[in-house]
């Protein structure tokens, strides 16, 4: 989670074209920008454009596999530090329910690693 601009899709649902099995909701004011299957498939034609899609693909492969791992192998409570360290302001604007889902756990869990951290 970062305050600066990010790419996100389904890579599956995008390429078989059928309806992804997860969603992305926006919390705050955004952005978003879409592109069609079709206009991806012409816009590779340019060799700029497989460049840019590239890095793109790399990105997001980069951001899912560090959460993957950190799911696996860093506690809750590490990875709300983590954050913490990292995104200070945007941990204030995150509801705590939402907050909770993306670090895999229960709101009360948080809650719990909350009041800990502050005593």
């Amino acid at each position: 989670m970062s305050d600066n601009p990010y790419f996100f899709t389904s890579q599956a649902s995008f390429n078989s074209q059928k309806p992804a099995n997860e969603n992305i909701q926006a919390i705050e004011k955004s952005v978003v920008w879409q592109i069609t299957y079709y206009q991806v498939n012409e816009l590779y034609k340019l060799k700029s454009w497989t460049d840019f899609a590239r890095k793109i693909i790399q990105e997001v492969q980069f951001f899912t596999e560090e959460i993957l791992e950190e799911l696996q192998t860093e506690t809750a409570e590490f990875r709300y530090q983590k954050m913490l360290k990292n995104n200070p302001a945007l941990l204030k604007r995150i509801p705590l329910k939402h907050l909770a889902s993306y670090l895999g756990i229960a709101p009360q869990s948080l809650s719990r690693i909350r009041k800990k951290l502050m005593t």
